[in-house]
């Protein structure tokens, strides 16, 4: 009985060791292309002193915009200066000192967005924060065609609007 268990042991170890390269040669070969999907998820941050605008891209699809609106003493007295100023200004004769009419538009959008109810906003320690998530909805409502551009684009425009933009 022992010679029958120690050879039925020697067979299973056997066909253990040979399993292996068995199912190597009978079972399909796995694509190494298919294993390597690169996403190509990208974040472009662009900000400058009183905005920082943060879009994820999936490949050419927006995922996320996050605004955020920074307070700080001085550019809330600058403000208002520029504020009681403005009357008295023609849009083409401002110097370079008054930059919040070229981006007088993405304060325009910020202030409409956080009153939305399909977005987030909140109002943190050194800003406000309205975060437009595309997972779910497309916000075709919220016409914000100038946030939603690829990322090329994206880039330039905020770059005209003296933005500094990197792209992680």
């Amino acid at each position: 009985m022992k010679n029958v268990l120690s050879y039925i042991g020697i067979i299973l170890l056997l066909g253990l060791v040979l399993l292996p390269p068995i199912l190597r040669m009978s079972l399909p070969k796995k694509n190494d292309e298919d294993q390597q999907i690169d996403r190509k998820s990208y974040i472009l941050s662009c900000s400058n002193q009183e905005f920082t605008i943060n879009t994820s891209y999936d490949q050419e699809k927006i995922n996320m915009i996050v605004i955020k609106k920074i307070f700080t003493q001085e550019e809330i007295d600058k403000r208002k200066n520029i504020d009681e100023n403005i009357e008295n200004l023609d849009e083409q004769l401002l110097d370079s000192d008054t930059i919040v009419l070229k981006y007088q538009e993405i304060v325009d959008m910020f202030d409409n967005l956080k009153n939305k109810s399909t977005v987030i906003y909140n109002v943190d320690d050194n800003g406000e924060v309205v975060s437009i998530d595309f997972s779910y909805d497309q916000h075709k409502e919220l016409e914000i065609n100038k946030l939603t551009q690829k990322m090329d684009a994206q880039q330039i425009y905020y770059e005209k609007l003296d933005f500094a933009c990197t792209i992680k």
